[in-house]
């Protein structure tokens, strides 16, 4: 849900619209917008674009086209003739064209205008971009006072923050054999050993549960459980499954 945005009386009249370029996330809010209506025929695929038309780099939205029009005049979304496009009733000009079936919503409107109207922004994707350290938020020792003793992970941080705006809190911490248990079926989608159970939890000194890991991730049936998922994807089987259900010889590679 976008956060409440702050409009010029320009808007209602095709004026310029006066928003903070905070209030539109490009990947959120917009990415997904333009994907959908536009990159079909307006995007990164060579053989599929029509009009010399990208939409999905900034540059080339914003450069003058032939016709002396700009798709996105950036901070004018009443200039832009992408909004033009979208809003048109005229069969023959209004993008998509009719024959897609798609039509943007009156709110998905509004989100491109606010967007155009706070800079038109354009933003790569997160995986995109270099890890930069981030500092946990900072908790109410009287609400998390028993993990905030405890070994916190910067993560467990995030999520209890996240937690606090719900008033949740967390369960108290499992038993050391309950945890051994879990990570072992998450990892290795087996149980411990009693003789790991027993190294477990009997190790006294500091990283116990941290070396316990280390040694689930560095055994084979570790690489055995992630692969059950991409089997599963691609539909794998040790059988036809049809008619006769007869053996495949696959099997050996699984």
């Amino acid at each position: 849900m976008l956060r409440s945005v702050v409009i010029a009386a320009g808007f209602l009249t095709g004026g310029t619209i006066a928003v903070s370029a905070e209030e539109i996330d490009f990947n959120r809010d917009v990415r997904p917008l333009l994907s959908d209506l536009c990159f079909q025929c307006h995007g990164p695929d060579r053989a599929a674009r029509k009009g010399d038309l990208r939409l999905d780099r900034s540059e080339d939205a914003v450069r003058l086209l032939v016709s002396d029009r700009q798709p996105i005049v950036s901070g004018h979304p009443e200039a832009s003739e992408v909004i033009r496009r979208l809003e048109s009733s005229d069969p023959d000009e209004v993008m998509p064209p009719p024959k897609t079936g798609k039509r943007p919503s009156p709110e998905e409107i509004r989100t491109l205008k606010r967007w155009i109207a706070a800079g038109a922004r354009y933003d790569t994707h997160w995986s995109f971009k270099p890890i930069e350290p981030v500092d946990p938020p900072t908790l109410d020792s009287q609400v998390f006072g028993q993990l905030l003793e405890g070994s916190l992970n910067p993560i467990d941080a995030f999520v209890a923050a996240g937690w606090a705006k719900r008033q949740w809190r967390f369960s108290p911490e499992a038993n050391r054999e309950t945890l051994l248990r879990r990570v072992s079926f998450d990892l290795t989608g087996l149980p411990p050993s009693l003789e790991e159970l027993d190294t477990f939890l009997n190790d006294a000194e500091p990283g116990a549960y941290e070396r316990a890991v280390d040694r689930l991730l560095a055994s084979g049936h570790f690489g055995e459980r992630m692969a059950v998922d991409w089997l599963d994807a691609a539909r794998y089987a040790d059988t036809n499954g049809l008619h006769l259900d007869n053996y495949r010889e696959m099997w050996p590679y699984r």
